[in-house]
């Protein structure tokens, strides 16, 4: 065959179509794996409902006796503790009969001080307190979590100063701001007067350790105010003029709430001996004059100490003084989950206090006299 011939064939076999494969259309490759490839509708895993917010009720929940059971079970002491010191506080509990309004708060404090009264154990209003202020926040809006007990009576108060009408705020201690006093060593007076911005103050946080170290140093006797003040006292600041530490601070008050309430803050656990003198000194009236000076005034007297061991708040209370009653001080009570558990005077109270396993007190709820 020529080379003509062989050029005229070739050409002919390129005019051919080409044969379609029986496989159809070849697919491209997909790199994609499995773990990429996007899961079938049907597969999908589906999403989990939103669940409805439930609502709490003191008459269901008391209704049921395994509910009832659950409700010893849940850190709510913190709270029955406050109610039973806060009934024990006479301005407190008449300021709040004469408030008006209503609130998921006022309402269930109203059955816990009722239940109180009559020496019942309203474990179920208690509850419902609990939960009409786990909407406002802080460690009480966690069922068994440990809650403060400063902290929960900061939190109540709060609640019921928002929520109520003509609300006498008997707990709120009004004014207090810090002084520069003039300067001790070269008597400049420039800079001498109020540091701070006026504010309210519900309850005064004080160290206990130093209070009982200016118990225990102390060559002279003093009383609980005067150990209060030197634990709060701030330290001198430099003067503008000399440039010396020698401006005292101190604390300016205009107003001294009805009700006064101490924090004690415990950094460790004492000796015996000194948590009792610390309270024998507590339970002794208590002069606002010498505490924070500035012009205030009163006596007062503490109604209700706020303990903790370990975890766990209960109350010793005792009625307020009364110009009719002759027999004062009149006995301790011990109340553990609304339940009295003891009473006794005053050696009953330290020897509870200060036993083998100490209660620490945390908070000293005072009343004017």
């Amino acid at each position: 065959m020529s080379g003509l011939e062989d050029k005229l064939a070739a050409a002919a076999l390129e005019e051919q179509p080409k044969k379609k494969s029986l496989f159809g259309k070849k697919k491209k490759k997909s790199f994609a794996t499995k773990l990429t490839q996007e899961r079938p509708v049907e597969k999908q895993a589906a999403k989990p409902k939103a669940q409805a917010p439930t609502t709490f009720k003191a008459a269901d929940y008391a209704s049921s006796a395994r509910r009832g059971a659950d409700v010893s079970a849940q850190n709510n002491c913190s709270l029955e503790a406050l109610s039973v010191a806060l009934y024990a506080a006479r301005d407190f509990r008449e300021a709040f009969e004469r408030a008006k309004g209503s609130s998921p708060v006022a309402d269930a404090l109203r059955e816990v001080l009722r239940g109180v009264s009559s020496n019942d154990v309203p474990s179920a209003p208690n509850e419902a307190l609990r939960q009409a202020l786990s909407t406002r926040g802080g460690a009480i809006s966690a069922a068994f979590a440990y809650a403060d007990a400063a902290e929960v009576l900061e939190l109540l108060l709060d609640a019921l100063e928002n929520d109520l009408d003509d609300w006498r705020r008997p707990c709120t201690s009004v004014g207090y701001q810090l002084v520069r006093q003039p300067c001790l060593l070269c008597g400049n007076t420039q800079a001498a007067g109020p540091m701070n911005e006026k504010r309210d103050v519900r309850a005064f946080p004080v160290i206990a350790a130093s209070v009982l170290h200016f118990l225990e140093s102390s060559t002279i006797p003093q009383t609980f105010a005067d150990l209060f003040r030197e634990a709060r006292a701030n330290e001198p600041v430099s003067c503008t003029s000399c440039g010396e530490r020698a401006c005292a601070v101190s604390g300016s008050m205009e107003t001294v709430s009805p009700v006064l309430v101490v924090n004690l803050t415990w950094m460790e656990t004492p000796s015996s001996d000194s948590i009792s003198q610390l309270v024998r000194g507590a339970l002794l009236p208590f002069d606002a004059s010498v505490a924070f000076g500035g012009g205030s005034e009163g006596m007062y007297q503490c109604v209700a100490v706020v303990c903790f061991k370990g975890d766990h708040y209960t109350a010793y209370a005792r009625p307020p003084p009364s110009s009719v009653d002759l027999r004062y001080p009149p006995r301790w009570t011990l109340r553990d989950r609304f339940v009295e558990r003891g009473s006794g005077d005053l050696d009953w109270l330290l020897s509870e206090l200060s036993g083998a396993k100490p209660k620490l007190p945390a908070l000293l709820m005072y009343v004017r006299v």
